[in-house]
């Protein structure tokens, strides 16, 4: 019998623990592969507990000119989260959760060309499995509400993360790569 997603999420943050060493030099390069426009808009999050980390891979980002956008929980019913420009980790303070988040007065966004995204378990599908509360496939839902181009979806886990296989829910969003502390995956 398959487990159900309350106890693959169970299993998942099992896995992760024990994960804990920032982006080599490796994992850097191989995420600049991804081909991006200068300047480009990048939604991503500020890592939290045993999540994949995001605080280097984030400044990295910045040096190179991006502009980079962190969540900021604005409701959880229904779930809701509106992105803000950071220039600087250091700028962050713990918001809903004890999560990291920018300030109300930082500079909101909501269209992007690229969103990281926090990843409990994924298969190569893309297919993607979250902490279940849905902020992110709601969020990305809205690009195709408004008939928009969905931004590239790049999840970050820990290789220990990966599954053979996920059934997606029907509201699900896959993602295009997967980047690991080994790999750039791509979805296939």
């Amino acid at each position: 019998m398959l487990p159900t997603r309350t106890e693959l999420r169970a299993e998942l943050r099992l896995r992760r623990h024990g994960q804990s060493h920032p982006p080599s030099a490796e994992l850097l390069q191989r995420f600049s592969s991804l081909a991006l426009p200068e300047r480009a808009r990048i939604a991503s999050y500020a890592s939290h507990g045993t999540e994949f980390p995001t605080t280097e891979l984030n400044q990295w980002l910045l040096e190179r000119g991006h502009q980079v956008y962190v969540p900021r929980v604005i409701d959880v019913n229904p779930p809701q989260m509106v992105f803000h420009q950071i220039t600087a980790h250091s700028l962050l303070t713990p918001g809903r959760f004890g999560i990291d988040e920018p300030s109300v007065d930082a500079q909101p966004a909501h269209c992007f060309e690229m969103m990281l995204l926090p990843v409990l378990g994924a298969d190569r599908r893309g297919n993607r499995l979250g902490q279940g509360l849905g902020f992110y496939d709601r969020y990305l839902r809205r690009y195709r509400d408004l008939e928009q181009t969905l931004p590239l979806r790049v999840g970050l886990a820990w290789s220990a993360q990966l599954l053979d296989s996920l059934v997606p829910e029907s509201w699900d969003v896959p993602l295009d790569y997967l980047l690991t502390e080994d790999a750039l995956i791509r979805c296939s």
